[in-house]
């Protein structure tokens, strides 16, 4: 099986950065403060109902949560203290604090005022002044345009897929600090793109890499009984990363923040996410060529074993990738398979 070993870099290049007072309501979004040297792990949390100023509000996971309101912003004087979800806040990053969102959720959240959209990651608590709905950091309301103005009014909707996914993985204790990087909406068309490109700093930039994981025979995938919501079976998965991977994380990481210094980037953020296997979609030899029936899944033409007419061709025939053209690889297996195939159909064999 290969599987990526699952390292993020986080680059921001704060270039003629301004710097602000939040323009939040009542209400303490992040506990004490505390020293880090890069991301700090947050967890999973919804919490139990609680009380500010007399008002009761009550956490739930809500799937469907789609509401328009005003977004207010919090900034320096809560930098470095602790987060609802145990994270260290960062007005730097693209974060929001809200009242009754699980912990950590990923929310798109459009100004109504200019038409800007951004995708933020919920891990805070607040506001809490009257008629307002969420809290951004002061790089979200950047983003969105309105850290002069102080308040925008917004319409925030939860992204439910990738909610899901963000929740298991910080269940699983997986880093989620960055997420929302990946899930940014497209650059907007017209004056807004205009208005936008006018800008000036500051920029961020983000990176992910990725390694071989090397095959190993007891690294296995397996149907459950247990089937999704279509009926169809769930995969299991069987599998650890090994001496080869833990060396070649920390060199990862190690190259990438060189690369990055060398370039000329300044607030230089590298981390390893653990990334559990099964995630990257980029995961190989679930269905292994192989002789032998009981011990692999295609024959030598990609054929299944068990049914002649089906052929797999993607990476899923393959126990492990090297970085060098994986895809021509494909085509040619696939135009091999496909050969093969007539041949057999010639002979009526399928």
């Amino acid at each position: 099986m290969r599987a990526a070993a699952g390292v993020l870099l986080f680059i921001g290049a704060a270039l003629l950065a301004g710097c602000g007072g939040g323009a939040s309501g009542p209400g303490s979004h992040a506990g004490p403060s505390r020293s880090s040297s890069g991301p700090t792990q947050g967890y999973y949390k919804v919490g139990q109902p609680y009380q500010i100023d007399g008002v009761t509000y009550t956490p739930a996971v809500d799937y469907s949560y789609d509401e328009t309101g005003i977004a207010s912003w919090y900034g320096p004087n809560f930098t470095g203290k602790i987060t609802a979800n145990g994270e260290l806040y960062d007005m730097n990053e693209v974060t929001a604090a809200h009242r009754t969102l699980p912990m950590p959720s990923l929310v798109r959240v459009t100004n109504l005022d200019n038409g800007r959209t951004i995708v933020v990651r919920v891990n805070d608590r607040g506001p809490y002044a009257r008629g307002r709905i969420l809290d951004m950091s002061r790089r979200g309301a950047q983003l969105l345009g309105y850290e002069k103005t102080g308040t925008a009014k917004v319409r925030v909707q939860i992204l439910a897929r990738e909610s899901m996914i963000l929740a298991a993985a910080a269940k699983q204790g997986q880093l989620t600090v960055a997420a929302e990087v990946a899930e940014w909406a497209p650059t907007p068309i017209g004056a807004v793109f205009k208005d936008r490109s006018a800008e000036v700093g500051p920029w961020q930039v983000y990176w992910g890499c990725m390694g071989e994981q090397l095959p190993h025979f007891d690294n296995q995938v397996a149907l459950s009984r247990e089937t999704d919501r279509w009926g169809m079976p769930l995969a299991v998965l069987d599998a650890q990363y090994r001496e080869n991977e833990e060396r070649m994380i920390p060199d990862i990481l190690a190259t990438s923040g060189e690369m990055a210094e060398a370039a000329g980037f300044r607030d230089i953020k590298v981390w390893d996410n653990r990334q559990t296997i099964g995630l990257s979609i980029h995961e190989m030899g679930t269905a292994r060529m192989g002789r032998d029936p009981k011990t692999s899944v295609l024959n030598g033409t990609n054929q299944v074993h068990a049914v002649p007419n089906v052929f797999v061709t993607d990476g899923a025939c393959m126990t492990s990738s090297a970085w060098q053209n994986p895809s021509l690889t494909y085509m040619a297996i696939t135009a091999r398979a496909a050969h093969h195939a007539v041949e057999e159909l010639k002979r009526r064999n399928l």
